[in-house]
């Protein structure tokens, strides 16, 4: 009951810790990335709470732990990961417009690439958090793993490889939109856009 009651002031706990350890220009990060999804913060920080008050619960009333435990873990890494993915959401979206503006890039189609890999790997650390937490056997999560990832890979080739195709396109940037270029059979095209899965040339 404590744990939800003091998950609500979550936020306001990462806005005093911040202005106590940090110096005034970067409080601004509060009203930027951390005010608008306390939602996402509140429901993380009482599910770390509740996560922390089972530890009475292991001392007096085992099997009751032993049944709970999966779902408050699962429940906390899922809050983390989400806020996580929200937060890095945020900082794309508020700092990383004006880097690629100043870089002179694209900025919706690099956002939405940096977006999708960030987002792969907290649900990648999520999945491997929750198998730690429960004591899954990782070799053979690894294992089959590595077997499904295989069996996309097979399935998916063509739509990898168009993806792949275009973070090369947008890291080493050898044309822009607004461009004519050449194509290997000859034809002259103006590049009209470049997006995750095709590049559309007139």
């Amino acid at each position: 009951f404590l744990s939800l009651v003091i998950g609500r002031f979550t936020p306001g706990i990462v806005r005093l810790f911040i202005r106590r350890f940090s110096p005034e220009q970067v409080s601004h990060l509060y009203e930027n990335i951390i005010a608008p999804l306390s939602g996402a913060f509140q429901f993380a920080g009482t599910m770390l709470l509740v996560s922390l008050s089972m530890v009475w619960l292991n001392e007096d009333f085992r099997s009751l732990s032993a049944f709970l435990n999966p779902f408050v873990d699962l429940a906390l890494i899922s809050s983390i990961a989400w806020l996580a993915s929200r937060v890095f959401g945020r900082i794309f979206r508020i700092y990383g417009v004006e880097l690629l503006k100043k870089m002179g890039r694209e900025v919706d189609e690099m956002l939405l690439v940096f977006e999708t890999i960030t987002n792969v790997v907290i649900g990648f650390i999520a999945v491997l958090a929750f198998a730690q937490s429960q004591s899954f056997n990782l070799i053979g999560l690894f294992a089959s793993l590595g077997i499904g990832g295989l069996a996309i890979a097979f399935a998916a080739q063509k739509i990898l490889e168009q993806l792949l195709s275009t973070i090369v396109i947008y890291l080493d940037r050898p044309f822009i939109p607004g461009e004519y270029i050449r194509l290997s059979d000859g034809q002259l095209g103006r590049v009209e856009s470049i997006g995750l899965r095709s590049t559309k040339i007139r």
